[in-house]
């Protein structure tokens, strides 16, 4: 839900870098470690599991700088509409909610998890 899939977008990053690759700069700890930095590198990775993202168009932060980067990398074409819906990749091996709910960053109601889930599984 709203998740961050990209440290270096990650507000308070440079603490990270700094405590856990002490004396690298920044272009050095991307080039080095890529995979355990961002999802988007580990797509031939994720591929062989199912993964399930859901995000709030209305936490716009994490929307634009983690969910739209993300879903791009699994699906090149993709065309995000703001309204919502739900997008599958062939072979099922991605799955994107995106929902609109005045809450931002919070997750959506129990209700309207059901409800995507239901509409998911054809019920």
């Amino acid at each position: 839900m709203n998740a961050q899939t990209d440290i270096y977008q990650f507000e308070s990053y440079e603490k990270l870098y700094r405590i856990g690759f002490p004396g690298m700069t920044d272009e050095e700890i991307n080039a080095a470690y890529p995979e355990r930095l961002t999802l988007g590198a580990n797509i031939e990775k994720l591929k062989r599991n199912r993964v399930f993202m859901a995000q709030n168009v209305r936490d716009a932060y994490h929307y634009e700088r983690h969910f739209k980067p993300f879903a791009r990398c699994v699906m090149n074409d993709l065309e995000l509409e703001p309204s919502g819906g739900i997008w599958e990749t062939p072979g099922g091996s991605f799955t994107f909610w995106v929902y609109s709910s005045p809450n931002g960053h919070e997750a959506e109601s129990e209700e309207g998890m059901a409800r995507a889930i239901l509409k998911r599984l054809g019920f």
